[in-house]
């Protein structure tokens, strides 16, 4: 098993544990974990900047309990970063999930809200970050609980270092929930 598959199991299992025991500790609420898996070939790194479209609204566990969600608990992000040129520090913003006619780094910046700064990602380094550690890098957490409670949004990254030579091997947002009835 490699050292990712085992961190992303560990995450898992986490917040698997989580799930159960907090949903199970109440009949009337309980805290709810929807999470959402972007793989390397979805992500465009060929400009100056990616995006990928997140659509929480396909989801069972969302479809099942949009109408009884009381609260977006927390929202956070798991990471895996490849870099092949020099040291890069990353944002990453948030628009609607209709925006992906973003085309440069500028027009991202001015249209979309950072919620991501001060990724650091060294050269010909595999990063990785975890579910904790992305809640130190949030920035704007209203702004993304509302996208969050939306359930659609697109995530665009840029880095503060060009040229630069990135590959987002996989992205995951996780969202917790309250829901009740």
């Amino acid at each position: 098993m490699t050292i990712r598959k085992a961190m992303f199991l560990g995450i898992l299992s986490t917040l698997l544990a989580i799930f159960i025991a907090t949903g199970c500790s109440s009949l009337l609420t309980g805290t709810k974990v929807i999470s959402f898996m972007v793989g390397g070939d979805d992500i465009n790194t060929a400009d100056e900047l990616s995006y990928f479209q997140v659509n929480l609204t396909d989801d069972d566990v969302w479809k099942d309990h949009k109408d009884d969600i009381k609260n977006i608990d927390n929202v956070g992000f798991i990471l895996w970063f490849d870099t092949t040129s020099d040291d890069v520090t990353g944002e990453f913003y948030i628009a609607p999930f209709d925006s992906i006619g973003y085309l440069t780094s500028a027009e991202v910046a001015a249209k979309a809200t950072k919620i991501l700064e001060n990724i650091e990602l060294p050269a010909g380094v595999a990063t990785y970050v975890d579910w904790s550690g992305s809640l130190g890098h949030i920035v704007n957490v209203s702004i993304l609980k509302n996208y969050a409670e939306e359930g659609k949004f697109t995530i665009y990254g840029i880095t503060t270092t060009l040229p630069f030579e990135m590959e987002i091997d996989s992205a995951m947002v996780v969202v917790t929930v309250t829901v009740g009835t």
